[in-house]
């Protein structure tokens, strides 16, 4: 199978085949949630999108994170009472942008996505997908586009996270994507405790209602 690099922190993303990690969670109804502000700058079809952003939520949900998507009626449904909300945005890029940003940056012709460093700071949480590649990659493969967007955006988000220097050898943050594995990826339990310890004490927000202050 061809796995297509994922780059990291200020770099790109694509991750690869493990076992999801589903026993790692820090306790039901603990309430860390990822508020994505997503913006769609490609006109991705709804139905492909929808099924994207499960595919992100899954990967989350495995750890016990929350995943809501900016103005989804979907906050009502998290944990009642403060829950720690951590904004990122993720923005798909269209494909002229895209090749220009990749000759910008330097990156090769494999990488799908670019999470800038910003991970203490709320605005400086972005994500780039070039949704032609990961859908060339995937349609190459015989893998729905789908699939592969939730799963780079997965990857993405994860970065954005973890900050710098946090790819790994299992789970999610592998540094390659093999477009034909159907299980859904996951942080590791060291990941989750990293999450845990960086947002833990800094930028809580006690929720009782209104949407997240997005970046």
């Amino acid at each position: 199978m061809t796995a297509w690099v994922l780059a990291g922190v200020v770099g790109a993303a694509v991750a690869s085949g493990a076992s999801a990690n589903a026993e790692v969670r820090p306790g039901a109804g603990s309430g860390l949630t990822i508020a994505v502000d997503l913006t769609d700058n490609v006109h991705v079809p709804p139905q492909e999108l929808a099924e994207a952003e499960d595919r992100v939520a899954a990967s989350y949900r495995a750890v016990g994170i929350d995943v809501v998507w900016h103005a989804a009626p979907a906050m009502s449904g998290t944990p009642a009472g403060p829950w720690r909300i951590i904004p990122v945005r993720v923005v798909l890029v269209p494909h002229d942008k895209a090749e220009a940003k990749c000759d910008q940056e330097g990156l090769g012709q494999t990488v799908t996505g670019i999470a800038v460093s910003g991970a203490p700071d709320a605005r400086g949480r972005i994500a780039y997908i070039f949704y032609n590649r990961l859908e060339r990659l995937a349609l190459t493969q015989g893998a729905p586009v789908s699939r592969g967007l939730g799963h780079v955006m997965a990857h993405e988000i994860g970065h954005l996270l973890l900050g710098v220097n946090s790819h790994s050898h299992d789970g999610l943050m592998q540094p390659n994507w093999l477009p034909r594995e159907t299980h859904v990826q996951t942080l590791t339990k060291d990941q989750v405790r990293a999450v845990w310890r960086r947002f833990a004490e800094s930028e809580t927000v006690a929720h009782s209602g209104a949407e997240p202050t997005l970046p």
